[in-house]
């Protein structure tokens, strides 16, 4: 999955989930370290994301399954500035990946789905 600049915040989100049905991404503008993020620090899903580019040279994002979590949010940071986080799906609940960040995303996608149908097989 090739990221562009002229592709919005939800078509990023959007294609990420199809590409990992088990994961999802989600944007924040500037960082939310320990976790003390306001509402007005997350940008604008309909705004392209090349709004956002710090990095002039025109370097590219390209995601596949064997980036890890960490690489990855380290490129949307280091190009656009934005603070990219990986959600992993666990039965019905959306876990944040901070604890698993070295994981490639296939693995993290795997492991969602194993979760997913481990819930879905008890209730």
């Amino acid at each position: 999955m090739k990221i562009n600049d002229q592709l919005t915040l939800s078509d990023i989100q959007e294609n990420f989930n199809k590409t990992f049905p088990f994961l999802d991404i989600d944007f924040f503008k500037g960082s939310h370290k320990n976790h003390l993020l306001t509402v007005n620090h997350l940008p604008e899903k309909t705004r392209k994301i090349g709004d956002y580019r710090l990095d002039k040279n025109d370097k590219t994002i390209t995601i596949d399954s064997d980036m890890s979590v960490k690489e990855l949010s380290e490129l949307f940071d280091e190009i656009y500035g934005l603070d990219a986080k990986v959600f992993r799906k666990s039965g019905k609940a959306w876990l944040e990946t901070v604890l698993t960040e070295d994981w490639t995303l296939n693995e993290q996608n795997l492991q969602g789905k194993a979760l997913t149908e481990l819930y879905n097989d008890k209730f």
